[in-house]
């Protein structure tokens, strides 16, 4: 139709925000149940988690909490603050444990 605005399909459609989570409260598993002492919990594993994660282009990387032995994520996030430019920390806490 002459005289119609026509918009993009891309600028019609809603964004979508993609998540990722870090290894902070347990170890991590490349296949389930099958501990690798590779993947344990520690800062530079989690550490790269982040940063892989933003350079993936996530937007978001969860930072759990748990009730198991694992990284405080409230540490955590103010130690890989610095390092990342523009994902998210998405700081879970569990107020019974805080």
């Amino acid at each position: 139709m002459p005289g119609t605005n026509f918009v993009s399909d891309a600028q019609q459609l809603p964004r979508v925000e993609v998540s990722w989570f870090s290894a902070l409260c347990d170890d991590d598993y490349e296949f389930l149940g099958v501990a690798d002492d590779r993947l344990r919990s520690s800062y530079e594993h989690c550490r790269d988690i982040v940063i892989g994660a933003e350079r993936g282009g996530f937007d978001n990387i969860l930072l759990p909490s748990g009730y198991q032995l694992g990284i405080d994520s409230i540490a955590f996030a103010g130690g890989i603050a610095p390092l990342i430019s523009r994902i998210r920390l998405l700081v879970a806490i569990r107020c019974g444990e805080m």
